[in-house]
């Protein structure tokens, strides 16, 4: 199946973890028809600024899974802002972005 992606403009890629957003656009870098520049990824980004992608609470005791949910919620609000800045930049310098993220409700 081809794929025609346009010069510019913002492709979302949107879904629950492990759907396969990510490995598409892996399969698109691999045969060149994209930029590994031109994906702005929630995870990539929770690295970024917290150099872990994700948080494990759920096996642990209630108060410890209380604050790591905690501290999971705070990283992922400075990561999108930090995929905020990067998508309205390269929006403004008119570059073709790919948003890898879960955005599961509409306020997303």
């Amino acid at each position: 199946m081809d794929i025609l992606l346009p010069y510019a403009g913002i492709v979302l890629l949107v879904g629950p973890s492990n759907s396969g957003k990510s490995t598409l656009l892996k399969q698109l870098i691999d045969k060149g028809q994209l930029l590994p520049s031109e994906i702005v990824s929630s995870d990539e980004c929770r690295v970024l600024v917290s150099d872990v992608e994700f948080i494990e609470w759920k096996q642990r005791p209630k108060d410890e899974a209380e604050g790591l949910y905690d501290q999971y919620q705070r990283i992922s609000a400075e990561a999108f802002s930090v995929m905020d800045i990067l998508i309205e930049t390269r929006c403004r310098l008119n570059k073709l972005t790919f948003v890898d993220a879960t955005h599961l409700y509409p306020e997303d």
